[in-house]
């Protein structure tokens, strides 16, 4: 996988997306940032993960930085069907 990701939400905010490893006190294998500035925003990924699960975090975590305002039940469906639907897709 690439490092430095970085992309823009629709306000306009820059994410950086970080691998490294998430302590397993927080459990959770990915964590999307809020913003504080237009430069702070960050997403960090545990890239020990399976293909499947990395690419299900991945989408969850940025379904965050675009989505706020759903719920954690509503961002664990959507990146869960979206995951389901590429793999399909090859």
């Amino acid at each position: 996988m690439a490092k430095n990701i970085r992309f823009k939400n629709f306000d306009g905010y820059e994410y950086k997306i970080v691998l490294e490893k998430i302590p397993k006190s927080l459990g959770a294998d990915g964590l999307c940032y809020p913003p504080e500035n237009k430069k702070a925003a960050k997403i960090t990924i545990n890239p020990n993960q399976t293909p499947k699960n990395l690419r299900e975090t991945i989408l969850h975590e940025v379904t965050h930085s675009f989505f706020w305002e759903l719920s954690e039940k509503q961002v664990s469906y959507f990146a869960r069907q979206v995951s389901q639907i590429l793999e399909k897709l090859g």
